[in-house]
């Protein structure tokens, strides 16, 4: 199963709202997309993170918050969202 899928139906799973881009564009394309649309927090799972199994993480208005390991960046996301932190 594709990682970007996996990871946005776990996070569907926690109640999080989560889409995976599938167009034909290239990451920094993505990402400016997402920012265009004011997507708040974007997880990037490219191929750098997919060979380190971490995840990277921009947060609009913050930009580029580093690659962290999968379950530290679920477990902040779903701290950020109880606390209303983000």
């Amino acid at each position: 199963m594709d990682e970007g899928i996996a990871l946005m139906q776990e996070l569907r799973a926690k109640g999080v709202r989560a889409e995976v881009d599938r167009t034909g564009d290239k990451i920094k394309g993505k990402i400016k997309n997402a920012e265009t649309a004011k997507v708040h927090t974007m997880l990037i799972l490219g191929k750098k993170e997919l060979e380190s199994d971490k995840v990277a993480v921009r947060i609009h208005g913050k930009g580029d918050q580093g690659a962290r390991p999968r379950t530290e960046v679920i477990e902040g996301l779903m701290s950020s969202i109880d606390t209303r932190s983000l």
